[in-house]
């Protein structure tokens, strides 16, 4: 005889189905719940516990035996206390005995009788219908559509970068054009001054013209009367040695100054100071800790996040007056949300983003 098969008929209506003189099985509403590591979510349930205090016949058992047995309810009582000899003689020697869809009952290495439910049926009548399910896992969909978000999100930025560098671009060609229409014009024209064009310091530059007059032999020589043609002579060189009958600079020729010596000053070139540029650095994209009415349970977070190497500050929102925690700030939207995602699956999954006026 299965002890097991009567007791589940009697489990669904029941809260409590005793063994007399072995024990009793007392059932308890448990609410639906998930599994930690299998993620399958389990309906409502009567969890199943063994209570070995619970001793005295109350009848329940014996009469629905005495019914499907056809037989007295003295006969099935002895029926029931065969069945318990079996179930302590197969305890003592360290064997696990099975009750058919209620669970297993075994001795510890303390000798203490211990149950384990059977969770393939439930006694629930309330879950009649239902069954567990198997839950999967939205990790994988939550970040394939945060990268459809980031690489929609880039694309976006990138777009508008080069649209706002359209008007640079084309700015610039036109002064490429312009810049190479004027160096032509510059090259062609040989009289240009290259130094007064890109604004070097003013230097002694002597200029020279064509012989006119004839100079008699005894007459004294002065860089009034003679001409030259164009040479290289530094500054401080004041005299030449020049070939009349040749007409140009030779070794042959004479010793003539044609300039006092150089004692012009050199200018130097003005000193400019140069400022160094400011640009702002505007962070009012903020990824909120939490939100408290009491600034000290504010400050003790921000403190507390500081320890752990974030710039936390706290700031007031004006719709509702509390004081906000940030973990920190940031320029831009983009950089605060990839950031945003890393401290949502790593610290605090109710972190969000704050864009302030500021």
């Amino acid at each position: 005889m299965e002890l097991g098969k009567y007791i589940s008929e009697l489990l669904p209506e029941h809260d409590c189905v005793v063994i007399p003189g072995f024990g009793g099985f007392v059932a308890n509403y448990a609410p639906a719940s998930v599994h930690p590591t299998l993620h399958n979510l389990q309906p409502p349930y009567k969890r199943i516990t063994f209570n070995k205090q619970l001793q005295n016949n109350d009848g329940l058992l014996a009469n629905l035996i005495a019914s499907k047995e056809r037989t007295s309810f003295r006969h099935a009582s002895e029926l029931i206390k065969e069945q318990v000899s079996i179930i302590e003689a197969s305890l003592s020697s360290g064997e696990r005995v099975v009750l058919k869809d209620i669970g297993e009952l075994y001795l510890d290495v303390e000798k203490n009788l211990r149950f384990e439910q059977d969770m393939s049926n439930n006694y629930y009548l309330g879950s009649f219908g239902f069954g567990s399910i198997q839950a999967t896992p939205i990790v994988h969909e939550r970040q394939k559509r945060e990268k459809v978000f980031k690489n929609r999100e880039q694309e976006a930025i990138s777009i508008n970068r080069t649209r706002k560098l359209v008007p640079y671009i084309a700015a610039a060609a036109v002064m490429l054009l312009v810049g190479v229409s004027i160096g032509i014009s510059v090259i062609k024209n040989k009289d240009t001054n290259f130094a007064e064009m890109i604004g070097l310091k003013e230097v002694y530059s002597p200029v020279y013209s064509m012989r006119t007059d004839i100079v008699d032999e005894g007459e004294t020589i002065s860089p009034g009367n003679i001409a030259f043609y164009a040479f290289d002579l530094s500054e401080d060189e004041t005299t030449i040695t020049y070939s009349f009958i040749e007409n140009r600079p030779s070794s042959g020729g004479v010793v003539v100054k044609v300039r006092e010596g150089n004692n012009k000053e050199e200018k130097k070139p003005e000193e400019t100071s140069v400022v160094p540029s400011v640009v702002a650095d505007i962070r009012n994209y903020h990824i909120i800790a939490g939100a408290f009415r009491d600034y000290s349970n504010a400050e003790g977070l921000a403190n507390s996040l500081r320890n752990k190497g974030y710039s936390s500050s706290v700031f007031d929102n004006p719709k509702n007056n509390l004081h906000m925690v940030s973990y920190g700030g940031f320029a831009s939207r983009q950089d605060a949300i990839e950031e945003l995602y890393t401290i949502q699956t790593s610290l605090n999954p109710n972190a969000w983003v704050y864009k302030s006026k500021n």
